[in-house]
C-alpha cells in the first residue's frame, strides 16, 4: 500500500488466499507474478536509495557538535526515575531521548548513558536504575 506497489499487493494477496487454512493452493503463475512484481518494487527502491545517497552526499556538511543541556537532562531523569524504579517498560520510550540528551559529551557521563540505553534494551531495569543514579550524581540532582 505505502510503496505504491499495487501489482505486488495484489500478487501477495492472491498467494495469501492460496495459503488460507494451511492449504497450499496457488499456482506457479501466481508465484511468478509475485516475484516479478517484487523484483520491480525492489529495483525502484534501490534506485530511490541510490538517488537519496547521492543527494545526501552532495549536501552533507559536518554537523555542529551537540551541546549538553543540563536542564533538559534533569527533566529527562525526573521523568525516567519513577519508571525505572518500578521496572516499567515505558522506560524504553525514552531510549532515543537518553541518547540525544546525555550522550553529547565525552567521558564517563557518555559511557553511563550508553550503558543505561543498553541495560534498558536488555530489560535490566535494576542495573539501569543504578546507572541512572550515577548519572544523577553527574547532574548534581
Amino acid at each position: 500500500g505505502l510503496l505504491g506497489a499495487e501489482k505486488l499487493r495484489v500478487a501477495a494477496y492472491d498467494i495469501e488466499l492460496g495459503l488460507a487454512n494451511g492449504k497450499v493452493a496457488f499456482t506457479d503463475a501466481q508465484m511468478n507474478t509475485f516475484y516479478a512484481a517484487l523484483k520491480e518494487v525492489l529495483g525502484r527502491l534501490e534506485a530511490q536509495g541510490a538517488r537519496a545517497d547521492a543527494v545526501a552526499g552532495e549536501s552533507a556538511t559536518t554537523p555542529e557538535p551537540a551541546k549538553f543541556d543540563k536542564e533538559r537532562a534533569v527533566a529527562l531523569m525526573n521523568k525516567l526515575d519513577p519508571l525505572l524504579k518500578s521496572g516499567n517498560v515505558e522506560c524504553l520510550d525514552f531510549i532515543n531521548e537518553i541518547s540525544e540528551t546525555l550522550s553529547v559529551a565525552d567521558g564517563e557521563r557518555d559511557l553511563l548513558a550508553k550503558q543505561l540505553v543498553k541495560q534498558l534494551e536488555e530489560y535490566e531495569f535494576e542495573a539501569a536504575n543504578e546507572s541512572a543514579e550515577k548519572i544523577r550524581v553527574f547532574l548534581e540532582m
